[in-house]
């Protein structure tokens, strides 16, 4: 993967480079090196590093991301940078920002998953229970 990857006001469904760079765009599936995003969106993100302005992402997993004025789903980073960003699930090393709004982060997710894993199992005792 030698190559950069440019486009503006397309959208494509799956891009494979080195450096992709989208311009009002979006992308289904990008893998990469480096992604850069201003005023557009991708569905799903693998790179090392990826820098989005004023768009969004639905699920990105990498190294180094930074998010400004936009939105992602679910981010799984080692560093993450947040400005004025609503996320849903957010699971990194490191969180750094300002005026975020994260609805899971790495604790949140951590504690729902305790609970939900010990109802479940209770129900399934008493189910058992029930039975004999």
């Amino acid at each position: 993967m030698n190559e950069e990857i440019q486009f503006e006001a397309e959208d494509l469904a799956q891009v494979e480079a080195e450096r992709v760079s989208i311009q009002g765009g979006g992308a289904q599936h990008v893998k990469a090196e480096k992604v850069y995003v201003n005023g557009g969106g991708i569905g799903i993100a693998e790179a090392r590093f990826v820098e989005v302005q004023d768009g969004g992402i639905g699920m990105v997993r990498g190294e180094n991301v930074t998010l400004k004025d936009g939105g992602v789903g679910c981010v799984l980073a080692a560093n993450v940078r947040l400005d004025d960003v609503s996320a849903f699930c957010v699971a990194a090393g490191s969180i750094e920002g300002a005026d975020v709004n994260i609805f899971f982060d790495l604790r949140a997710a951590l504690l729902f998953g305790m609970v939900v894993g010990a109802i479940l199992g209770f129900l399934k005792h008493i189910e058992r229970y029930q039975e004999t």
